[in-house]
């Protein structure tokens, strides 16, 4: 059975979430540099901890981004981290990679093509992969665990006949829907409990209140002898229930009117669908017609269950969490905010830094411009042999589609040829032996193409031989004054191809010919004899240059070698300079935070004499208020906590009046209208168009006024 036929991870968000599947994406796209730091900070982050820059992420092979990919699989699925990618095949990598990104919903189309580009490393996806991936590390990892008991399995029609199978297939369905009520029990119980931490924090914190209550108690009992204290007491912890009762009849009033106003809704409703149906029945509705009615109402209401409301419960959903997010930071302080704004001052100036040493160097030092250009290339070339091989596909199906054409044709105009078995197999021999042929052929023709290639080849390397050393012999024959050698060896050849064509169109004056031929070879002989030492001391020169040229080959070797000694010793010395460099910033930054510390302890320590010296001697006072430092730190917190109370009375005052103060108001624009209308129907002189009487108000008066 196959496991993977159907979207698991579709399957899982309808099953969980109650979400549909969103329609895939067909491309992939190139990430901004934002996503690409994202992607490392990630990889940076627990539980990967890679340490690494977007130098070394960018420089990384195929064979290390697909072995990144598959740690970062590992840390949501345990069975990934057990697979060695350099031993494993292509095709299982293939099924175990993709299968898992069908698993986990992938929001692109596993393609053939894009299949084959994850197991060969591509760039492109791989990052377009983990770019989705670490966005959610938390949700995939739940998937990819509820995903193994929530895969539907694919069973054929004809086995779904058997009543074994058939209730399996309920049992496993059944068991299916209560893991599914289950886990979101679970996810519910996890988000709502506390963790122990948490809980001992709290338990600890009340414990301390209580202890401060019950010591506050104490001493007001102890200041408070008054026999009328305990009448006090009573009246207090009355009142505090008095309260406690308001708080919660309040809060039965806000659940009362919630419900009220469901109620009302669900009237409204009601009426609504009686209206409806009394109106089809006195319009002689039709059962069909009804039906059509009830299809389409449920379908208008589907759609806004699942695209109303469900954009409705996201949107609150991120906000939720923004605001579950804002409210876990700690406070922050004004220290918090001047040591931000100094980081921020200093990565400016880092910043700036950088920015001058790229402008300043030049962009041809770069190493990695000549890859990326290659790269850029190579990219470039396989879309254009991609366009090619959908073109020729295109026409491929066109010719295919023509020669079915031609064929039907051909039957139409000459008939169907019956062809017997006896007949059908000399056929099907003749074939074997004319594919047989035509390998054989084709095989010769393309070992004669080659040789044609390497021919033409060595051709075209003798020709740029033959007019280098020309060249070199006529540079030769002007030095040693017998220019026109080379020049008299041409004009025998083209003679002697002058001769061929002469013998062939005038046969009868060959005596002439032979005569001018004989002329031309005495010439030649003459010649010879007079160039003959010089062609002898130009075959010395050759020598001589022969041996010089591989004198010159040998000291540009030891050059070239020497050269790369030399750089060797160049970046090595440039490696040692940048980790001194880098030992020098830690250790003056070391250097700056002691010395602050040291600061901030003198002062510490200064204000520890001062407090001690406070304490000790009577008559010295920090100021005219207060007598030392604790008593102005505690004057400062009492004063805080005053502001505090007074802010929460107000805050519960306009809570309390909100309903009360928002109806004044309401009230108060409807008198301003009423008045401004009367003063525009005491300036007019005209009441009639303001308004009218309404006859339909029993027991009591009603003017509507007009909105005009």
């Amino acid at each position: 059975v196959n496991m993977y036929n159907e979207d698991p991870g579709a399957h899982f968000n309808q099953g969980i979430f109650g979400g549909e599947g969103k329609q895939k994406t067909q491309q992939l796209k190139n990430l901004t540099t934002a996503e690409i730091k994202n992607i490392v900070g990630g990889l940076n982050r627990p539980p990967f901890m890679c340490n690494l820059s977007l130098v070394d992420f960018d420089d990384k092979t195929p064979l290390e981004l697909l072995e990144l990919l598959n740690t970062v699989l590992g840390e949501l699925d345990e069975t990934h981290k057990a697979v060695d990618i350099r031993s494993e095949t292509q095709d299982a990598t293939t099924e175990r990679i993709c299968g898992f990104l069908t698993v986990l919903g992938f929001p692109f189309d596993l393609t053939p093509s894009l299949k084959r580009d994850v197991v060969h490393g591509d760039k492109k996806t791989i990052h377009n992969i983990l770019n989705w991936i670490l966005q959610r590390p938390q949700d995939l990892k739940r998937i990819s665990y509820t995903s193994k008991f929530l895969v539907a399995l694919s069973i054929p029609e004809e086995l779904m006949m058997d009543e074994e199978i058939r209730e399996t297939m309920d049992v496993y369905k059944n068991l299916q829907a209560e893991f599914t009520a289950v886990h979101q029990n679970l996810e519910v119980l996890r988000s709502e409990a506390m963790s122990p931490d948490q809980l001992k924090k709290e338990i600890t914190q009340l414990e301390s209140e209580k202890e401060q209550l019950i010591s506050k108690i104490s001493i007001f009992k102890d200041k408070n002898d008054d026999p009328d204290f305990k009448d006090l007491l009573d009246a207090t912890s009355q009142l505090r229930k008095e309260q406690e009762t308001e708080a919660r009849n309040a809060e039965k009033m806000s659940e009362q009117r919630n419900m009220l106003e469901q109620s009302e809704q669900q009237e409204y409703m009601t009426r609504q669908r009686l209206m409806d149906a009394q109106k089809n029945s006195s319009a002689d509705v039709t059962a069909d017609q009804m039906l059509v009615q009830l299809r389409n109402e449920t379908k208008k209401n589907r759609e806004l269950c699942y695209d109303v409301l469900e954009r409705e419960y996201e949107d609150k959903y991120q906000r939720s969490q923004k605001i579950e997010m804002v409210l876990a930071e700690p406070v922050t302080t004004q220290g918090d905010i001047d040591q931000l704004a100094n980081e921020v001052r200093r990565l400016q100036r880092d910043c700036q830094v950088l920015d001058d040493k790229l402008s300043s160097t030049n962009p041809a030092d770069d190493n990695l411009a000549i890859y990326k250009t290659q790269a850029a290339a190579a990219s470039k070339k396989k879309e254009n042999k991609n366009d090619e091989m959908q073109t020729l596909e295109k026409e491929k199906i066109a010719l295919e589609k023509l020669m079915a054409e031609k064929e039907q044709e051909y039957v139409q105009t000459k008939g169907t040829k019956y062809m017997k078995r006896d007949d059908f197999k000399q056929y099907a021999a003749s074939l074997r032996g004319k594919n047989q042929k035509y390998k054989k052929m084709k095989k010769n023709l393309e070992d004669i193409r080659s040789e044609l290639a390497v021919l033409n080849r060595t051709e075209q390397i003798l020709k740029n031989k033959a007019e280098m050393t020309d060249d070199l012999m006529k540079k030769l024959e002007e030095q040693k004054g017998i220019a026109g050698y080379s020049k008299i060896q041409d004009d025998m050849e083209k003679v002697a191809k002058d001769r061929q064509e002469i013998d062939k169109l005038k046969e009868g004056s060959l005596q002439e010919l032979t005569k001018v031929v004989q002329n031309i070879e005495e010439q030649l002989k003459s010649k010879k004899s007079k160039l003959a030492p010089q062609i002898k001391q130009l075959r010395t020169y050759r020598k001589k240059y022969e041996e010089r040229e591989g004198d010159y080959l040998k000291h540009k070797k030891a050059y070239e070698n020497t050269l790369m000694s030399f750089e060797a010793d160049k970046k090595n010395l440039e490696e040692d300079t940048n980790k001194l460099w880098n030992e020098y910033k830690e250790e003056e930054t070391k250097y700056h935070s002691l010395n602050i510390q040291s600061t901030i302890h003198s002062v510490l320590k200064k204000n520890i004499q001062m407090e001690t010296q406070f304490q000790k001697n009577p008559d010295a006072r920090l100021s005219d208020d207060f007598k030392s430092l604790s008593e102005m730190y505690s004057a400062k917190l009492e004063q805080e906590d005053e502001t505090i109370r007074d802010l929460k009375k107000h805050q519960r005052y306009v809570k309390d009046n909100l309903e009360n103060n928002s109806l004044q108001v309401r009230l108060f624009d409807d008198l301003v209208k009423i008045l401004a209308v009367k003063k525009k129907s005491a300036l007019s002189g005209e009441a009639a168009g303001i308004g009218y009487e309404d006859k339909n108000a029993k027991d009591y008066d009603r003017f509507v006024l007009r909105e005009d």
